[in-house]
């Protein structure tokens, strides 16, 4: 800017100086010249602004996004919070999620980290490489750019016309919120935690195990009647269990979810249990002339309803998994399409800032890289304080509270950096690439 400054100042002197030097009837050739310089001053002017507007655009897009990941971290956390208020979550459940949630913010920062250094390695070489290569690199990095995102938003409609987008989650909308649509959360339900996608709850596995839920008692059994009874209640719902599975990327976790799986062994020592009290009733009706035949009879009943539940549940439940896997993979499409897009994006955006100072932009990239640095320290201290701090509901819930809390603050810090840069933006007088952008919508 300052040699641009100096530039203007001179032609102008010059153009001063020829004016008051020549007659009125200056020849072709100065005029010409004169043009010429009038219109190299213009484009220099129009260029500059352009790199300018520019800044302001990759500025305003970085805040930007900051806000969409920050707005998902505090969805999550509140859904955490509303989880624990509820009871719908244990507390060594509660930890663990804590834990695994900022595994994967420690994984994206390291990836940021590995972005931004490849952003810094540009601007070195800006300085030993000719405009024309710089220009002809930048071009190279938004076609990459193009051709990534063009994937990321094919493979999404993809998915949203396969009818797995069920909430119409946005094409563009941040990547973790299309990783909850794929695999997000479970609605709590009679104990029973239902899952969020619709394809898996249109499942025949999901309907029965629904169905179980729903209906406990018909489908549960008083150990009363047999020898050694321990005269407790057995409920077929106990042999459905949970199941967390990770997701990693260069052995980090970046997605986690449920997964329903039967546990047999459970089921075999539960319907062994159950056919005892039937036999002891039978025999029992058999000394005793039937005196206890209502009691055999609703044994009876009970151990029909069990078992043809439980069938219900095997039948079905290789369908369901094999859905589940189809699912998984494409959350992880999803994701090593999103990391390959954020990547092309950082690259290309390293070249709108070419007519800057190139030591300042390295130093932003090493001030950046050092943020990030400091972010995994503090994401590190957070599972420490989950391990140390949270000992009961009440622990939890003010960690959440606070962790909900500072990401609010983030979000104002990040909201004020995009509303100056747009306010730079639409102050700015026919502004080249305000016509040619539309400013991020935040609400996914």
């Amino acid at each position: 800017m300052r040699k641009l400054i100096y530039l203007v100042a001179g032609s102008l002197c010059m153009s001063a100086a020829m004016t008051s030097c020549v007659d009125d009837e200056e020849s072709n050739e100065v005029k010409e010249m004169r043009q010429v310089q009038l219109n190299q001053m213009k484009l220099d002017l129009e260029q500059d602004k352009a790199d300018l507007d520019q800044t302001y655009w990759n500025m305003y897009n970085s805040a930007i996004s900051k806000v969409k990941a920050l707005e998902n971290d505090k969805k999550n956390f509140q859904l955490q919070l509303d989880d624990v208020k509820s009871g719908n979550v244990t507390l060594a459940d509660a930890k663990d999620a804590i834990v695994k949630y900022n595994d994967i913010r420690i994984a994206q920062a390291e990836k940021d980290i590995q972005d931004e250094e490849a952003v810094k390695t540009i601007y070195k070489n800006m300085d030993i490489k000719s405009a024309e290569d710089l220009k002809e690199e930048e071009i190279k990095a938004e076609i990459e750019m193009n051709k990534a995102n063009s994937a990321r938003m094919s493979k999404w409609t993809e998915i949203t016309n396969d009818g797995y987008n069920y909430n119409g989650v946005d094409a563009d909308a941040y990547w973790s919120s299309k990783l909850n649509e794929l695999l997000g959360g479970y609605t709590s339900w009679n104990n029973y935690f239902e899952p969020t996608n619709h394809k898996l709850q249109g499942t025949d596995f999901i309907a029965a195990a629904k169905d179980l839920f729903d209906n406990s008692n018909d489908f549960s059994f008083y150990d009363r009647y047999r020898k050694d009874a321990n005269y407790s209640y057995y409920y077929l719902e106990n042999v459905i269990e949970y199941e967390t599975v990770d997701l990693k990327d260069e052995g980090v976790v970046y997605k986690s979810y449920t997964k329903y799986k039967i546990n047999t062994e459970d089921y075999t020592e539960m319907l062994g249990f159950l056919k005892a009290n039937v036999d002891s009733l039978q025999k029992y009706n058999l000394l005793h002339d039937n005196a206890w035949e209502d009691e055999y009879n609703e044994y009876m009943e009970k151990k029909t309803a069990i078992e043809a539940k439980y069938k219900a549940l095997t039948d079905n439940i290789a369908a369901y998994n094999t859905l589940l896997t189809t699912i998984e993979g494409l959350a992880k499409e999803v994701y090593a399409l999103e990391m390959a897009y954020n990547k092309a994006t950082n690259i290309y955006n390293a070249y709108g800032y070419s007519s800057m100072d190139k030591e300042v932009l390295v130093m932003q990239c090493e001030s950046n890289i050092n943020n990030l640095r400091e972010d995994i320290v503090r994401y590190k201290d957070l599972k420490e304080q989950a391990d140390n701090d949270i000992v009961d509901n009440a622990t939890l819930n003010t960690y959440y509270t606070l962790v909900i809390s500072q990401i609010d603050n983030d979000i104002k810090i990040q909201q004020s950096i995009a509303d100056k840069y747009y306010k730079l933006l639409t102050s700015s007088n026919n502004s080249s690439s305000e016509s040619a952008n539309t400013p991020a919508n935040t609400e996914e």
